[in-house]
This record gives structure tokens, C-alpha cells and sequence, in this order.
């Protein structure tokens, strides 16, 4: 009888929990229309001729997703007029239509949003980006980039432009790096994709809603995190998999024959307490990203209310807010897209990667 009288309760919890945040939920029509004048205003001001594209306007999310997008949005549909698309004249040169075409896209992938903002302009020029970050004294001369995603990261860089002059639209350095810092602290990430003389490509993921998640209670030392439940593949045994992988670089991990970075939180936010003998991995994935977290104990999920971190935690690399369990204990969240900044920064952690890959 208890039982049958707790799965009832739990029902019914979960039902009207179900429909306070579907009151937070609005679609995302109200904004992707007002970005309609944006773009043709653009167009006006830079003497070029361009049609926005919409999609996937029904997609419903937190409202207050919704108002703090604006300015993100605002700056990459710019850019994509003012530095993607070509005028009239050089698109009929490249055998194009004379109108450039912008495409805004949105779809639901798991527990997130995704926004696509598409052109089919002049795309990315790999080599004017690195002379650019050069002359802006972002990179040295001789720096090697191994991959591609890492030149078109270079216009995240905060006084990053490629604009030859400044004017009213470009050029003055801001955009595209406020573009990031806002996305980040919604708990998304945003990735660039380009080719040359195709076009330019900017998609954002973004959780459905910031008020709850579903997440993985795990603990490292004495305190204890929460890691969002959509982006956990599996959950393997470290030190068994490192035993039979046998990796000498302290900073890697095989999976099977994929050789993954990986991060261990007692380390990186020095927990308290002692070594278990026994770790566990845990293998994330945010979009093509894979790595893997070390913790010393996972402890099952737990749908988390998140609180945002104040004070001196605010803006710690990796910590996403925090929440409080039903035994009073604090846990720390993680912010996935902050780890992944830390990886891609490691310098050991590349290094080990190109050993392995050779």
C-alpha cells in the first residue's frame, strides 16, 4: 500500500512539474521574425542584396533563453551580412544568385536546442585569418594550428576582426567574441564551420530550460557534482581500461582503440579526502567533442534545480552553478563547454594527442 501510494505521489509530482516549465516554454517565432529588419537593414547599410530563411520556428524554448539570445543572434546574422556575403556584383562573378541567402534554423536533439545560422557567402579565408591574428598580436608567427576548427576559432578571440576599416556595422573589434561569452553562460556552446567560397556556418547548442536538468550525481574526494544526464555516453572502470590500454602519457585514455582526453575533478578543483582504489571514467560527448571525466564514485542520477554560483565562485572555468540535495550537501555542476575550453588550452593534452595519432 505505501508503495503503491509513493508511485502515485511520484506521478503526480512529476506531472505538475511537467507543467510549470512548460508555462516557462514560449516558441521561438517572436524572435526569429525580428531578425527579419536585422538582416535587411544590414543588407541596406553594406549596399548588398540579402534573404533570410527561417525554420523550425515552432521550437519552444525558456523564455528567458529567449531574451538573452537576442544579442547573440543580432551579432551573427550581421556578420553574416556585412563579412559572409558577397555584393551583387562579385556573386554574379562566382556564378550565384545576386541575393545572398541566410538560413536560421531551429531543431530539438536530446535535452537541447539547436540553432543553425547559415550563409552562402565567401566563407572562411584560413590564411587571412592567421596573417589578422598575427598583426593583432593573438598568435606568434611561427604557432601550428593542427586543425582547421582552430583557425576558424580565431574570430572568437575578443578584439578579433577582419574588417579592413571601421564602420557603423564592423570592424571595431566587437562581436563575434561577445557572441561566445554569452552563449557560454547559457550553458551552451557554439561551433563555426566553413568553405571557402561556399559559405559559413554558426551552430549553437542550448539546454531546453535554465531552471532544471536531469544530471549524474557523481563525488571526487569529499565533494560531490552533478553532470548533465544528456551529454553521459557510458560509465567504464579508469583503471582496468588504462591497465590494458597501456598509455604512458598521464593525460590520455583509450576506449577501445579511440584515445580520449580525459579530466580528473579531484584534481582539477582539488577535492578533499583520500584515493579510492577503485575510479571510474565517465565518457561525455557535446557535439564532436569526446573526453572523458575521472571521478572517484558515481552515486546515480538526480534531477537537479540549478543555483547560480555568486561572489568569488562566479566564473570559475568548468563550474556551470550549483544545487542543493535533499541530505543539505552542496554539489557543484558541471559546465561541460568550460571543461572542454580547458582541454582544448591543455598543451600537454595536445601533445600527447599527436603522439598518439602518430
Amino acid at each position: 500500500s505505501l508503495a503503491r501510494s509513493y508511485d502515485y505521489l511520484s506521478r503526480v509530482t512529476t506531472s505538475l512539474q511537467d507543467l510549470s516549465l512548460s508555462l516557462r516554454m514560449i516558441p521561438l517565432r517572436s524572435l526569429f521574425r525580428k531578425m527579419y529588419r536585422i538582416v535587411s537593414d544590414t543588407a541596406e547599410r553594406t549596399n548588398k542584396k540579402a534573404e533570410l530563411i527561417l525554420k523550425g520556428e515552432e521550437v519552444e524554448i525558456d523564455r528567458m533563453l529567449v531574451e538573452r539570445l537576442m544579442d547573440p543572434l543580432i551579432h551573427m546574422l550581421r556578420n553574416s551580412v556585412d563579412h559572409g556575403l558577397e555584393g551583387p556584383e562579385e556573386r554574379k562573378r562566382a556564378g550565384k544568385t545576386p541575393i545572398g541567402r541566410i538560413y536560421l534554423e531551429a531543431f530539438s536533439e536530446g535535452g537541447d536546442v539547436k540553432i543553425v545560422v547559415r550563409d552562402d557567402g565567401r566563407g572562411l579565408h584560413k590564411d587571412k585569418l592567421k596573417k589578422r591574428a598575427i598583426e593583432r598580436g593573438l598568435v606568434k608567427a611561427d604557432h601550428i594550428f593542427h586543425h582547421e576548427s582552430e583557425i576558424f576559432n580565431l574570430i572568437f578571440q575578443p578584439g578579433f576582426s577582419t574588417a579592413e576599416k571601421v564602420t557603423e556595422v564592423s570592424g571595431r573589434g566587437v562581436g563575434m567574441d561577445v557572441v561566445k561569452k554569452n552563449i557560454d553562460m547559457l550553458r551552451g556552446s557554439v561551433r563555426l564551420s566553413s568553405e571557402q567560397g561556399r559559405g559559413m556556418t554558426m551552430r549553437i547548442s542550448l539546454p531546453l530550460t535554465l531552471a532544471i536538468i536531469d544530471g549524474f550525481l557523481v563525488r571526487s574526494g569529499t565533494q560531490k557534482f552533478v553532470i548533465p544526464l544528456d551529454v553521459i555516453k557510458e560509465c567504464v572502470d579508469f583503471r582496468q581500461h588504462r591497465r590494458k590500454a597501456g598509455l604512458n602519457d598521464s593525460r590520455l585514455f583509450n576506449l577501445r582503440g579511440e584515445v580520449l582526453p580525459y579530466i580528473r575533478l579531484r584534481d582539477l578543483f582539488m577535492s578533499a579526502g583520500a584515493r579510492t582504489e577503485r575510479e571510474s571514467l565517465i565518457v561525455i560527448q557535446q557535439g564532436d567533442f569526446r573526453f572523458g571525466i575521472v571521478i572517484d564514485e558515481p552515486l546515480g542520477e538526480y534531477q537537479t534545480v540549478i543555483k547560480p554560483l555568486t561572489g568569488f565562485l562566479a566564473g570559475i572555468p568548468g563550474l556551470g552553478g550549483a544545487t542543493v540535495l535533499g541530505s543539505r550537501d552542496l554539489a557543484l555542476i558541471i559546465d561541460v563547454p568550460g571543461l572542454i575550453d580547458l582541454i582544448s588550452e591543455d598543451k600537454e593534452i595536445k601533445q600527447g594527442t599527436i603522439a598518439e595519432a602518430k
